[in-house]
């Protein structure tokens, strides 16, 4: 009688164990690898273009302000550190679009073109000191409503970095007709 009770108790807490680990995998919101919905339709913001208007006959300045992302930055000799930042520059851009899509080069060239940035810099989120870009160039595609912008940059510091973005540009119209009156996403 005993060895029969016995029995009943321990397959009756195999059978309780069973029941709790099922239900705990069932319910588990701890998932690996988690996958974007394809049918979402939210593009998320990656940064703010203020557009300053012309400067000269050939170029429009406008500033942009991407928003903060993890930057692998790599020194002298390869070796790489990660930070959070942000990345801001000047662009001179041509007098077609909002935002041109096309190739732009670091420039600090007095006479400002089309296609050119300068006076950028990656500010660190936990720093107040900036680091400025000395060379580089920028990438501007657009598949959709959705802009891809690839920057790669040489630090003042001697860093190299590169990021790509992908998203949609808060654009704000700061010319002197318009003073800060039209504010949209791009595009």
């Amino acid at each position: 009688m005993k060895t029969n009770y016995l029995t009943r108790i321990v397959v009756l807490f195999a059978f309780a164990s069973i029941v709790i680990i099922s239900c705990k995998k069932a319910t588990d919101p701890v998932v690996a690898g988690a996958v974007t919905d394809p049918t979402q339709t939210t593009v998320a913001s990656l940064g703010d273009v203020v557009d300053y208007g012309l400067i000269n006959s050939e170029a429009r300045m406008m500033k942009m302000t991407m928003l903060p992302q993890n930057y692998t930055l790599y020194d002298s000799v390869g070796e790489p550190s990660k930070v959070m930042a942000n990345v801001e520059f000047s662009l001179y851009v041509n007098d077609d679009g909002q935002l041109p899509i096309g190739q732009y080069v670091f420039s600090k060239s007095e006479s400002k073109s089309a296609f050119t940035f300068d006076t950028g810099s990656l500010l660190p989120a936990t720093s107040v000191q900036s680091d400025p870009i000395v060379d580089g160039n920028l990438a501007v595609s657009q598949v959709g409503n959705v802009f891809v912008l690839t920057i790669q940059g040489q630090l003042a510091s001697g860093m190299t970095f590169s990021q790509s973005y992908n998203g949609k540009v808060s654009y704000t119209d700061a010319t002197s007709d318009a003073t800060y009156k039209k504010t949209q996403l791009l595009p």
